[in-house]
C-alpha cells in the first residue's frame, strides 16, 4: 500500500523500495507478488524501461519463496523475455524439479534449448516431455530436430509420423512436420515418400523457401522433373535471394538442364556468399567448369 501511495505521488524510488520490502516478506502471498511482476513484461515498452527492477524483484521472489515453482517460473519468463537463454534454462529446470506437471514449462524449456542450439539436451528433454505428455505434438518435432543433428533418421521418422497424428487446427505446425519428414525420408533413401511430404508441406505453405529449395535439389540429383525443379528453385531464390544454398541449387538445376554459362554465375554467387568453403558447392562449380571446357580450373575446384 505504501508502494502504491508513493508511486501515485511520483516518487518512483521510494515506491520501489517499499515494493522490495513487500516482496521480501515470506508471509505475504506469492500470488499478489506474481501479479505485480506480470505487469512488468505484459507491456514491452514498460519492461524495456524497468527490466532491471523486474529482475531484482524476481530475484527477491525466488529468495523468499525458494520452494515455490511459481517464483522460479516467473523468473524464467523474465530471463526468456530478455533472451538470457542459459539463465532461463536453469530457472525452468528448477521449476520442473519442483513440479513437473505443467506442460507449458517443458515446452518453454525445449524452445530455450533450441535457442541455445543444445541438441543433446533437446533430445533428452523432448523424450521426457513425450513420456509425460504423449498427446502433445510439439515435443515430437523437437525430438525429430535433435535426431536430425545426430543423423538418427529412423527415430526422426518415427517421431514425426507419431506427432503428426496429434496436430489439430495448426497448419503452420503441420507444414513443419511435413518439411522435416521430407528431409528424413530423403536421408534414408526413400525419395518418393520425401516428395509426398514436401508436396503436403507446400500445399499448406507454398512460400516455404527451404522446402522449395530442398525439393528442387533432390529432384535435380535424380535428374527428374527438371522443369518443375527449376520453377521451385526460382521461387526459392525470389523468396530468399541471398541464401547461398538457394543459389547453389538454382545453379545446379541449370547445370542439369545444360545451361552451363548461367549455372556458373549462380554457383559462383553461392561460393561468394558462403562464410567458409563448402565442398559440395566447390564440386558443383568444378563440374560446370569442366562442361565449359575449362578443365584446369575444374580440377582446382
Amino acid at each position: 500500500s505504501l508502494s502504491d501511495y508513493y508511486r501515485q505521488r511520483g516518487d518512483h524510488e521510494k515506491s520501489f523500495e517499499y515494493l522490495k520490502s513487500g516482496f521480501a516478506n515470506p508471509y505475504l502471498d506469492i500470488d499478489t507478488k506474481v501479479q505485480i511482476l506480470l505487469a512488468y513484461y505484459t507491456v514491452k515498452e514498460y519492461y524495456e524501461e524497468h527490466k532491471e527492477e523486474a529482475a531484482e524483484l524476481a530475484r527477491i521472489l525466488v529468495d523468499t519463496h525458494p520452494d515455490n515453482p511459481r517464483a522460479h517460473s516467473i523468473q524464467a519468463d523474465l530471463f526468456y523475455q530478455g533472451e538470457e537463454w542459459e539463465k532461463a534454462r536453469e530457472a525452468l529446470r528448477k521449476v520442473i524439479s519442483l513440479d513437473s506437471s505443467k506442460y507449458l514449462v517443458w515446452e518453454q524449456l525445449l524452445f530455450t534449448e533450441s535457442h541455445l542450439e543444445d541438441f543433446e539436451s533437446m533430445r533428452i528433454e523432448s523424450r521426457k516431455t513425450i513420456e509425460l505428455f504423449p498427446q502433445q505434438p510439439l515435443p515430437y518435432l523437437f525430438s525429430a530436430v535433435a535426431g536430425y543433428h545426430f543423423n538418427d533418421y529412423p527415430q526422426m521418422i518415427d517421431d514425426l509420423e507419431t506427432g503428426l497424428r496429434f496436430v489439430v487446427r495448426n497448419d503452420m505446425l503441420l507444414a513443419e512436420f511435413y518439411n522435416y519428414l521430407g528431409d528424413a525420408y530423403h536421408q534414408v533413401g526413400e525419395d518418393e515418400k520425401a516428395f509426398e511430404a514436401y508436396d503436403a508441406a507446400l500445399r499448406i505453405r507454398p512460400d516455404n523457401s527451404i522446402v522449395l529449395n530442398n525439393y528442387a535439389y533432390y529432384l535435380s540429383l535424380r535428374g527428374e522433373e527438371l522443369e518443375k525443379a527449376r520453377t521451385m528453385a526460382e521461387q526459392a531464390i525470389e523468396l530468399d535471394p541471398d541464401n547461398p544454398s538457394n543459389q547453389d541449387t538454382y545453379g545446379w538445376v541449370l547445370y542439369k538442364l545444360g545451361q552451363y554459362e548461367e549455372a556458373l554465375i549462380w554457383i559462383g554467387k553461392s561460393i561468394e556468399n558462403h562464410e567458409k568453403d563448402n565442398a559440395e558447392v566447390l564440386e558443383h562449380y568444378g563440374d560446370v567448369l569442366y562442361k565449359l571446357g575449362r578443365e584446369g580450373e575444374a580440377i582446382e575446384y
